[in-house]
């Protein structure tokens, strides 16, 4: 029984490691395509058909966005539940700031930080990276000149809020925010991808999110995951 039980756990894992190969080669094989019809596009646009060149360029862009979103989820670690992970919250934020403290938005803005030491959350660290990296992109992006970020224990959980002073968002689309295939503008590239990759990787590691407006006047996020002692 123990065998059959391993032999049919491994035949998953390598069913579930050719799907993510295959989507990988898939959406790199799509790039140079698109790359092609941005080439296009400019030609035309040089040419006076500006109209045509738009509309190249909206959706060469709206299919990039879409790979790239694929391209991340398969990166993404399947979850063993006996497995248990540690990824330290309170180096990766800080981490991730500096990072985008180095780009053209993000070195304008204040960034105002209270993230308590000593934050571990059971979830794999390059997925914990590529949530934070995410969250705090989308942020950047939204926000006038501030954004704050705190974070704590909170039981069996890390707590952890983003907020923006950006235009923030009505009401009603707060239970659509992180869907899938869903944009909340549909006149900006990307936006609402970057936040349905972060709640894939919440919801794969046994966490909450949230959306709320903020009290500065944009949007504020709050992600609980499971939290872990730490070593």
């Amino acid at each position: 029984m123990v065998g059959e039980v391993n032999a049919l756990l491994a035949m998953q894992q390598k069913s579930m490691d050719f799907a993510r190969s295959r989507a990988s080669d898939l959406a790199h094989g799509l790039k140079t395509p698109l790359t092609v019809l941005g080439t296009i596009a400019y030609e035309l646009e040089k040419g006076g058909n500006t109209r045509s060149a738009a509309s190249i360029v909206d959706l060469t862009n709206e299919m990039r966005d879409r790979i790239d979103y694929q391209l991340r989820l398969v990166r993404l670690r399947q979850r063993v539940r006996m497995h248990a992970l540690s990824a330290s919250l309170s180096s990766v934020v800080p981490r991730t700031i500096a990072v985008l403290k180095r780009t053209p938005k993000g070195e304008q803005l204040v960034w105002v930080v209270n993230v308590k030491d000593g934050l571990n959350v059971d979830i794999d660290v390059n997925d914990l990276v590529e949530l934070v990296g995410v969250i705090l992109e989308n942020a950047a992006q939204w926000a006038n000149t501030q954004i704050h970020i705190k974070a704590k224990q909170d039981g069996a959980f890390v707590e952890w809020r983003i907020s923006d002073d950006g235009p923030g968002i009505q009401f009603s689309d707060h239970s659509t925010i992180g869907l899938r295939d869903r944009r909340l503008d549909e006149t900006v590239t990307g936006t609402g991808l970057g936040l349905a990759i972060a709640s894939e990787i919440v919801s794969l590691n046994n966490g909450t999110i949230a959306f709320e407006r903020s009290s500065h006047g944009g949007l504020e996020v709050i992600i609980r995951l499971p939290s872990v002692a730490a070593h």
